[in-house]
């Protein structure tokens, strides 16, 4: 076991990065979590499917919705995107699918906080509050982005969509819409 990750105290590995083919710079505080048997067990009796991810724990499909439960227990429900389930799964990083292809809406609804219960254990992250978890998130997202631009331009304006405002960022070809909070 220990040739693919270093196995935590809680049960779950840290994945090494050369064993799977992620990106060179992973920091240690980014590592991808791979969750015990236990907890892959409780994830799939609550219909999420585990994945290895920094930040997500679990990602499930609810009729037209998606479910994703992230690794401090807290639980959103994605209005609409059920379509998106395969495509996370295959990405390289569920955080960076997340931030650029799910994050950005507002037709989403906390559902409150989904623990293991006692004698499944949760990883570091569960101490986490969700708004330190999405900032955290969104700094490694934007770490990482930065590294791709080269001295690209990047062009930003407000724009409102179906109502809502966001700060559009343009960078290439690459677009980044970040609702504006009230």
């Amino acid at each position: 076991m220990t040739s693919i990750g270093v196995v935590m105290a809680d049960g779950s590995i840290l994945l090494h990065d050369e064993n799977i083919k992620y990106r060179e710079e992973m920091t240690a505080h980014y590592q991808r979590i791979a969750q015990s048997p236990d907890q892959k067990d409780q994830l799939d009796k609550w219909g999420y499917q585990a994945v290895n991810s920094s930040f997500i724990s679990g990602v499930g499909v609810f009729g037209d919705n998606l479910r994703i439960r992230f690794h401090n227990a807290s639980v959103y429900e994605y209005y609409g995107f059920a379509d998106r389930f395969d495509k996370m799964l295959m990405a390289n990083s569920k955080g960076q699918f997340f931030n650029y292809y799910i994050r950005p809406t507002k037709r989403y609804k906390f559902l409150g906080k989904l623990e293991f219960p006692s004698g499944v254990p949760n990883v570091p992250q569960a101490k986490l509050s969700d708004e330190q978890m999405f900032q955290a998130l969104e700094f490694k997202y934007l770490n990482d982005l930065v590294k791709q631009l080269n001295g690209q331009e990047i062009k930003y304006e407000e724009v409102q969509i179906n109502g809502i405002p966001y700060h559009k960022y343009v960078i290439d070809k690459i677009q980044i819409l970040r609702p504006i909070s009230p």
